[in-house]
């Protein structure tokens, strides 16, 4: 029955008493249990990682050293695909409440002080991807700083605080200040302010 099971198959009789007393190796055992890993890991993230990711985080994890060639052919076997995800859009533009004329026009010569200021809001990428925010104040008589806050939020106190700042180190003076037409600048608070 053997011959002629072997015969149907297409498959020798001495491959199959080979295939039957056959153990698998250190390394397929060690590959069984990666591919268990990489399932789960898969599964967990919800197809979200490439097999560069997934070596990344798997040899971090169980403190080994696989290339990521092994874990392409065991995703390759897995039948297991990185889910590309689409790119949300980074900037939406909020609409304009006040804007005001550009009566300064980029001329940036100030005769004294205290008569043009220039403000703005910068990101600050520290750590593991966190941010802060710098907004800032300055004279363009002879750039010196006329005030600054750090904070950790982008919105309207970032730049109203900024702006207080300003006037109570300097009471008394009405200088033309200069932005760009930020959401924080064209709000009402501001033009109140």
């Amino acid at each position: 029955a053997i011959t002629k099971l072997c015969a149907l198959a297409g498959v020798a009789r001495s491959a199959y008493y080979k295939w039957l007393k056959w153990k698998p190796s250190c390394i397929e055992l060690e590959t069984r249990a990666l591919a268990k890993e990489v399932k789960l890991r898969y599964d967990k993230r919800k197809g979200i990682l490439g097999y560069r990711q997934m070596r990344t985080q798997l040899n971090r994890k169980l403190k080994k050293k696989y290339n990521k060639k092994r874990y392409y052919r065991i995703m390759c076997a897995l039948g297991l695909k990185a889910v590309i995800r689409r790119k949300r859009a980074s900037y939406v533009k909020a609409t304009e409440i006040h804007v005001a004329e550009n009566v300064m026009n980029r001329n940036f010569d100030a005769n004294s002080p205290n008569s043009k200021w220039c403000t703005d809001v910068t990101e600050l990428k520290y750590g593991n991807g966190r941010k802060a925010y710098l907004s800032a104040i300055i004279d363009v008589y002879d750039n010196s700083i006329v005030s600054w806050v750090l904070s950790h939020s982008n919105n309207n106190k970032l730049v109203m605080d900024t702006l207080k700042r300003a006037y109570a180190k300097n009471p008394g003076v009405s200088p033309l200040l200069q932005s760009d037409r930020g959401f924080q600048y064209t709000s009402h608070e501001y033009n109140r302010l």
